[in-house]
């Protein structure tokens, strides 16, 4: 072959996560998943860089920590990952190939319930989604009624948010039961 050829970079997928020495969980994250595959590594305490033994590479504070297949692990700045890499999404639920649904994700958000705008919580509640990891289909929560209610469980009309009632271990156990809520009652047969 005498002519240069053309040839394309083969994508590749790697693993990354952001090193935020400033958030606790976050760094704890990941330095436990660097010790899992034996990267070693050091914290500067002052500057909350952080040194990468096996590449002699500094991760300053925001910037990504990559691990490539191979286990070669590397850091780039926030401005030259966003350039590089961009996140895999989870493939859609296929129902001609269903998933084993062996990894979950929940969402949970906690309302505080006033009787007007500004005034004194009377009620809480706990709104709770479950959706599959791996294939990113949402479960739908079975037996309870649709609607809101302070007294009883209940869930949204396409069944993927379980709304729960809860009040805090102190308060008196009718705490919340004043609010007013609503149902929804499915009938079969003749609509007339």
């Amino acid at each position: 072959m005498t002519e240069p050829q053309q040839y394309r970079l083969r994508p590749f997928e790697v693993e990354a996560m952001r090193w935020q020495p400033d958030q606790s969980d976050a760094a704890a994250h990941l330095l436990g998943w660097l010790t899992s595959h034996d990267v070693a590594y050091d914290v500067n305490e002052k500057s909350g860089d952080l040194v990468l033994h096996s590449s002699a590479r500094i991760a300053q504070p925001g910037w990504w920590v990559i691990r490539r297949a191979d286990g070669w692990t590397f850091t780039l700045t926030p401005e030259d990952f966003d350039q590089a890499y961009a996140p895999i999404a989870p493939p859609a639920a296929d129902p001609d190939k269903p998933c084993d649904h062996v990894a979950f994700a929940g969402q949970f958000d906690i309302n505080r319930i006033t009787a007007t705008d500004g005034g004194p919580v009377t009620a809480y509640s706990a709104d709770i989604r479950i959706t599959c990891e791996t294939c990113g289909e949402q479960f739908r929560w079975i037996g309870a009624p649709a609607g809101l209610s302070p007294a009883r469980p209940t869930v949204s009309v396409d069944e993927t948010v379980l709304h729960a009632p809860i009040r805090p271990a102190s308060s008196d156990p009718d705490f919340g039961l004043g609010i007013p809520g609503f149902a929804i009652r499915f009938t079969e047969g003749d609509a007339r």
